[in-house]
């Protein structure tokens, strides 16, 4: 079935997990005709979990340095390139340069500077991932309440950019105007059609807090502190400062100012992460799906076995129920350096 977080999908999900029925979910992700898979098997996972035993042969294992070009290779592309589905129309040029934005948003470079990064309000509604608030303006509203008093951080609130197409008379912008209309110096928001890149904003940042948005994997991967209201899909892997309660998430917001960058252990665990999520996770389709997701009827020979390795490998995962993880032998195959651009192989 498709991914069941939505209300279209989550009522099913439901029916068929408290039934015992076997689920694998699906969803498109970044590059487009990729798709991520998972085996769902209770209400707190998504296609996007990995299961504990797959995680931590992972942190065992070690990053090569072609893995790693490969990562920072899509994340540079994904934000300046253009590459990426999700950022269709959403995407800022990239301009580098902090001392502008600094000037822009009028902040101190004596005083750190945190990052919130709202949601979809309206988003994922049969999400089951926990988290510590009812629901995201409930989050973003206590959240608001708990930083008018820590003012050693400046703290920028950052609008999920496609509040600018999908429901912005109800998004976490007009949410903000309507409940905090007065917000003290050391709080500012940055408007979904503000004109700075995601890049530059991550730039600017000291550190972070989202419930469960992919831009607090990002920030890790910089080497920056993320704190959690909730169970990403990333969270509990060591690299994240997890919240288990309303008292714990207030403690670390008050801490922020001490919190420094992560360890260097903690960076080698967000980009282990990175690279299952980033990479190995995104399962290519091409060229059975056409870029813009229809199947090409042309191509049903692919569903033969062996004539497509990547069906291959889905089928198997369906039957086995383990991780939707590329191996590195197809991650290869899906990955080729081709003047420093990826693209996939046709591999009939």
């Amino acid at each position: 079935m498709s991914h069941g977080i939505y209300a279209d999908w989550g009522p099913a999900l439901s029916v068929f997990l408290k039934n015992t029925i076997d689920i694998v979910s699906y969803f498109c992700c970044y590059l487009t005709g990729h798709f991520y898979f998972g085996t769902v098997k209770n209400f707190n996972e998504t296609f996007l979990t990995v299961s504990e035993e797959f995680w931590n042969k992972a942190k065992a294992s070690e990053l090569g340095e072609i893995q790693k070009s490969r990562l920072q290779n899509f994340i540079e592309r994904r934000y300046k390139e253009n590459v990426t589905h999700d950022m269709k129309g959403l995407l800022k040029e990239y301009k580098g340069n902090s001392e502008f934005f600094h000037g822009k948003y009028e902040l101190d470079k004596n005083k750190p500077v945190w990052g919130i990064m709202t949601h979809i309000n309206w988003d994922a509604v049969s999400d089951y991932f926990e988290m510590i608030h009812e629901n995201f303006d409930e989050w973003l509203y206590e959240t608001i309440k708990e930083i008018y008093d820590i003012k050693d951080v400046q703290w920028l609130i950052k609008i999920h950019p496609s509040e600018l197409n999908d429901n912005p008379e109800t998004g976490c912008q007009k949410f903000i105007e309507k409940n905090f209309p007065d917000l003290p110096p050391h709080i500012k928001v940055i408007k979904y059609d503000d004109d700075i890149s995601t890049l530059d904003f991550y730039g600017l940042l000291d550190g972070a807090v989202t419930v469960m948005g992919t831009g607090g994997l990002e920030l890790a991967l910089q080497g920056k502190p993320v704190i959690l209201a909730g169970d990403a899909h990333y969270s509990k892997k060591g690299f994240t400062y997890d919240s288990n309660d309303r008292e714990s998430y207030r403690m670390l917001l008050a801490g922020a100012k001490n919190t420094g960058l992560l360890n260097e252990e903690m960076q080698s665990l967000a980009w282990k992460y990175g690279y299952i999520y980033f990479i190995q996770k995104q399962i290519p389709l091409l060229p059975a799906v056409h870029e813009n997701l229809h199947i090409d009827f042309t191509r049903l020979n692919d569903l033969v076995p062996e004539k497509n390795k990547f069906i291959d490998f889905i089928c198997e995962k369906i039957i086995t129920g383990e991780d939707f993880v590329l191996t590195e032998n197809l991650v290869e195959m899906a990955h080729v350096t081709d003047k420093g651009n990826l693209r996939i192989v046709d591999t009939q």
